[in-house]
């Protein structure tokens, strides 16, 4: 598995457990460096520091005997040299404990074969001068003071020098070895010290080297995905998206590379769309004048028929007028004719006998009669015919009236139109403009951006048409 191709998951978990091991490593080295350093402590206290105290108890003990063995030679109430008896009793006792209790330390492995010729030789000097000693009491004890003063001066004194040399000089000995010990163990610490500093230091820098890698491997494609997900939202979806990896950063960039591509194929429908919405807006809009020009046209023509109906509206009313008061004057000549045949034809049929001469004109006056009446029905019938031409002439007018009315409700609604067509080219050319926001890049459709085109202006409404018809 490529180091890149790691989950996340699984790198926390590599370097928490890194750490937690390092961690482990070093209180393992402090705690093994505790623990000898307390080994090495309680083998200072029951080696060579008990062995120097019981070689300065020895000393004491043979101090404290000799004193008081001296003190018996010198004394002489009977309390006080109870009392000094009970010293050197005691004291012998310590001498021997001591002694033998120094002996057996001084049989442990870390004790140098000078020391233990020494702890020897103590014993072997212990065991000629405690005799001796002890003797020089009973002396005392049994006031025999001259020969106790001599024995002391002849065998005593001496065997207490030999007893005090040596003794000093292994107290000498175990102090130098407690000295030197001493410094092994400050060398020892300090080096300890410097390692576990050094451990540490060492530790401490892994520690930091790991996680500046872990952060760096982490943060590197969270950052390009930061930037990846601003260039996107800036409205550049053109932006080269590189999937480096297959763990949880890299799936999150090829999820945004997924978003991107399919927000650019998204972005470029709507954006095809939008400008064939702003193309058809516009064709709407231009369909929209034309028409609200050839219905601004149609008032104008009304009008002009209006006018012209007018005066053949008072053409016709006249000739009504005309047609009725030549079918009155028709009427009365006829009557004024038929009348005159009648006295005509009894005029002649008075004198039908006196003249058949008469007889013609009889026949004359009957056409003319007749001729009389058949123009009294003629103009009877043009005056029918002028009343029903004034009636449809009134009745065109009405259709007139109502086409006027028919095309202003037209212009008004076709003045809505071409509002709602200005609007739609304006809501349209906005979401050109937004979503020409955002960049397809070079491998994108390249669409045109649509032209702003001119606003098309709303035109004057129609006057009303306004005459009147006449009626016949």
């Amino acid at each position: 598995m490529a180091l890149r191709n790691m989950r996340i998951k699984l790198r926390l978990g590599l370097a928490f457990s890194g750490v937690i091991l390092m961690f482990m490593l070093v209180s393992w080295f402090a705690i093994a460096t505790l623990s000898a350093a307390q080994r090495n402590f309680d083998s200072y206290v029951s080696g060579v520091s008990a062995r120097s105290s019981l070689a300065h108890r020895v000393r004491e003990a043979v101090d404290l005997r000799a004193i008081a063995a001296r003190n018996l030679v010198l004394v002489v109430r009977a309390e006080d040299i109870a009392k000094e008896k009970a010293i050197v009793i005691e004291a012998h006792r310590e001498v021997s404990d001591s002694l033998n209790h120094l002996k057996r330390l001084g049989q442990a492995p870390d004790v140098s074969e000078q020391a233990r010729s020494m702890i020897a030789e103590i014993g072997l000097i212990e065991q000629a001068y405690a005799p001796v000693a002890l003797n020089i009491v009973d002396l005392a004890l049994k006031g025999q003071s001259q020969q106790a003063i001599a024995q002391m001066n002849e065998e005593c004194r001496p065997l207490l020098a030999a007893l005090i040399k040596v003794t000093r000089a292994y107290s000498d000995d175990t102090d130098a070895q407690s000295v030197r010990l001493v410094n092994q163990a400050r060398d020892a610490f300090i080096s300890a010290r410097n390692l576990l500093i050094g451990v540490s230091l060492f530790t401490l820098m892994l520690s930091a080297l790991v996680a500046f890698m872990l952060m760096r491997a982490i943060l590197k494609p969270v950052l390009e995905a930061v930037r990846v997900a601003r260039t996107v939202a800036s409205g550049d979806l053109s932006s080269k998206i590189v999937i480096q990896s297959t763990n949880e950063t890299g799936q999150l960039i090829a999820a945004l590379k997924d978003m991107q591509d399919k927000l650019a194929a998204v972005v470029a429908q709507v954006r095809q769309g939008s400008q064939s919405v702003a193309a058809a807006s516009v064709q709407i809009a231009r369909g929209n004048e034309n028409l609200s020009t050839r219905t601004g046209s149609q008032p104008a023509s009304l009008e002009k028929t209006a006018s012209a109906m007018e005066p053949l509206g008072t053409t016709v009313r006249q000739n009504a007028e005309n047609a009725a008061q030549a079918n009155q004057l028709a009427h009365g000549a006829s009557k004024v004719a038929i009348k005159g045949g009648e006295v005509v034809t009894e005029v002649v049929n008075t004198m039908k006998g006196i003249n058949d001469a008469n007889k013609k004109i009889s026949d004359i006056i009957s056409v003319i009669v007749g001729r009389i009446q058949r123009v009294s029905d003629i103009m009877s019938e043009s005056s029918s015919a002028s009343t029903e031409q004034s009636a449809g002439v009134a009745q065109i007018g009405d259709a007139v009236m109502k086409m006027d009315q028919a095309t202003q409700q037209n212009m008004t609604l076709v003045e809505q139109m071409l509002a709602a067509a200005t609007n739609l080219q304006a809501q349209s050319q906005g979401l050109v403009n937004t979503v020409a926001l955002f960049h397809l890049g070079d491998t994108a459709p390249d669409f045109a951006s649509a032209s702003s085109p001119q606003a098309v202006p709303a035109r004057a409404k129609a006057p009303a048409l306004r005459f009147s018809m006449p009626r016949g």
